[in-house]
């Protein structure tokens, strides 16, 4: 039987549970008895069963040619791979894959540090009974909700390591494989990912201290001490938070421990020393992925305020649409919001935006009573990753401008509200959210307020900052901002 016919009709059996019978077992057999390194098996398979994955894989390391072609931001090197992944056309036989299914992703790393190295990942592709993983970034993004989903995705990824075990097994001499899962405290590249890598760290792209210390434990976080840590939260609104300075120092000080227990000066020397085979401290100092890790901790978020009250009113009136977001206290957007708070005049702090009453406007236009009664939302939401990209140029006060991946998303939004319309307001713009704008009460004349707010400008650029978009909500323009109507609220938060 020709070969590439036999992996179709292995992912019919794989899918559906049955054994091949007949020429497809003989096929089969002898396929698995030449073991070709040449013959890639059920790349880019599509699997009911999300945790389950084949025998047979065959592991082959493309070449650097056959990685996509990378223009942005070498952080999000991994969504070009995601998007390439996604493309029916290229997914089938795609190179750089070892093995997917509908949900999730192991794809080789394009660097690797071991003579096995391989990424999983969630897929963006939105299925039926989603979850809210594929909208993960790092362990940062992680709350105890994400619990369910987690733990399927570290099941697909035990499979995959059980699966190049087996290939490990049955075309080397090399002996038994260890094989570590985890995830860098503070990665380099986002969205979340897991590694899988051998332990031998064979590999010339280890040229660094950082390249062996990034996957030692505490800094090298295991996949059951991810989800200990999770399960020990005592609410629901908590997040996981990564210690930041603490997981630096762990990266920059881990001793490189040979295989006797003495300590490399280098890496050349740590190479030499331990021929190919990975050690991270003398025994019974080693770290356990049964217990809660070091770095970890759990933070909290400024929410949205909670709606008191709402009132159409009579007549027609100035209505405001808007998206309310929810801020991580401990992460690069509280601390930017602390910089422009340092530098701010005095007479321009009442000019800040509110905690809790920061959000980006939908729509701002004229209503009349009945219309604005009539409003609705149709179908669900996921919270919705906000990033920035800048500052608006416009002097009367500091707005952080949207990056056009999150305008897009939220002018998506915008168009799922019933009964609005358009033509009698400012609509679709979406761009950005304000920090201070100034106020009627502001004492300081214009032309110095604008120099006051330019110095504001240039403390912090918020260029790594995000927020969670979670509620859509609608109030009067110029009333309180607890004052309002939700329209819909996220699937992760309830405003009440």
């Amino acid at each position: 039987m020709d070969p590439l016919a036999w992996i179709t009709m292995h992912n019919m059996y794989a899918a559906s549970d049955r054994k091949p019978q007949g020429e497809a077992y003989r096929a089969e057999r002898r396929l698995r008895a030449c073991r070709s390194p040449d013959v890639v098996l059920v790349v880019g398979c599509i699997d009911n069963d999300n945790t389950r994955v084949p025998g047979g894989l065959v592991y082959k390391h493309p070449s650097q040619a056959e990685y996509p072609t990378h223009a942005g931001h070498w952080t999000k090197a991994l969504e070009t791979i995601l998007q390439c992944c996604e493309r029916e056309e290229e997914s089938a036989n795609n190179p750089i894959v070892f093995f997917g299914n509908e949900k999730f992703v192991s794809t080789y790393d394009r660097y690797p540090k071991g003579r096995y190295h391989v990424l999983v990942m969630r897929r963006h592709r939105k299925l039926q009974h989603d979850g809210q993983l594929r909208h993960i970034k790092t362990l940062n993004d992680l709350e105890p909700q994400h619990l369910h989903e987690l733990r399927e995705f570290h099941s697909f990824a035990s499979s995959i390591a059980s699966r190049i075990q087996a290939f490990h097994a049955t075309t080397t001499s090399h002996g038994s494989l260890d094989l570590r899962l985890g995830y860098h405290a503070i990665p380099s590249l986002e969205p979340l990912h897991l590694h899988i890598i051998s332990s031998d760290f064979d590999s010339p792209c280890i040229k660094t201290h950082t390249h062996i210390a990034s996957f030692i434990p505490p800094f090298f976080v295991g996949p059951r001490a991810v989800e200990l840590h999770l399960e020990s939260a005592f609410a629901d609104s908590l997040v996981m938070s990564v210690r930041k300075k603490r997981a630096i120092d762990a990266l920059e000080n881990t001793p490189l421990y040979t295989k006797t227990g003495t300590i490399a000066k280098n890496v050349p020397e740590w190479k030499r020393l331990n021929s190919g085979e990975i050690s991270e401290t003398p025994q019974g100092q080693q770290h356990s992925d049964r217990r809660l890790n070091s770095l970890l901790g759990f933070s909290s978020f400024v929410e949205p305020l909670r709606p008191r009250r709402f009132k159409v009113e009579t007549g027609m009136k100035r209505y405001i649409i808007y998206m309310a977001v929810r801020e991580r206290q401990d992460l690069e957007f509280a601390r930017c919001l602390v910089e422009c708070k340092k530098c701010c005049h005095q007479e321009l702090r009442h000019c800040l935006q509110q905690d809790g009453t920061r959000h980006i406007t939908l729509f701002d236009g004229i209503l009349t009573a009945s219309q604005a009664s009539e409003l609705s939302f149709e179908g669900d939401f996921d919270k919705i990753s906000i990033d920035f990209n800048g500052w608006q140029p416009w002097a009367a006060g500091c707005y952080l401008k949207l990056s056009e991946e999150s305008e897009r998303e939220l002018k998506s939004l915008l168009g799922r509200i019933k009964g609005l319309p358009f033509q009698n307001g400012r609509s679709g713009k979406c761009d950005h959210l304000s920090i201070y704008r100034r106020r009627a009460s502001t004492s300081l004349p214009k032309a110095e307020s604008k120099t006051e707010f330019s110095k504001i400008r240039k403390s912090s650029a918020f260029s790594k900052a995000s927020v969670d978009g979670v509620s859509i909500r609608i109030k009067v323009h110029g009333s309180a901002y607890d004052e309002c109507l939700v329209l819909k609220d996220s699937k992760s938060f309830k405003s009440t």
